[in-house]
């Protein structure tokens, strides 16, 4: 009885981590594609736009990420920290 139920937890196991590292690979790929995505993106705006326009894009673009940055992890904070105080409280 214990060799039967080792081999189901070994087979779980196997299965377990074969999923995560096909899970894994599946992420890394579509990474691979959106970066693959994002740079035709840019190359064809580098083809439209004028360098000044192009600059002027990248500037915007970085002041936003920027801002999405902040915000967020001044909404996480905000959030975790009020959570905490209603659990001390209750």
């Amino acid at each position: 009885m214990k060799e039967l139920t080792s081999m189901i937890f070994q087979d779980t196991r196997q299965t377990l981590s074969r999923r995560a590292v096909r899970g894994g690979i599946w992420v890394f790929s579509l990474r691979i594609v959106q970066q693959l995505f994002n740079l035709g993106r840019l190359v064809i705006l580098v083809r439209i736009l004028a360098p000044h326009d192009f600059g002027l894009l990248g500037i915007a673009l970085l002041t936003m990420a920027t801002f999405r940055n902040i915000l967020s992890d001044g909404l996480s904070t905000s959030i975790n920290s009020k959570e905490t105080r209603y659990k001390i409280l209750s």
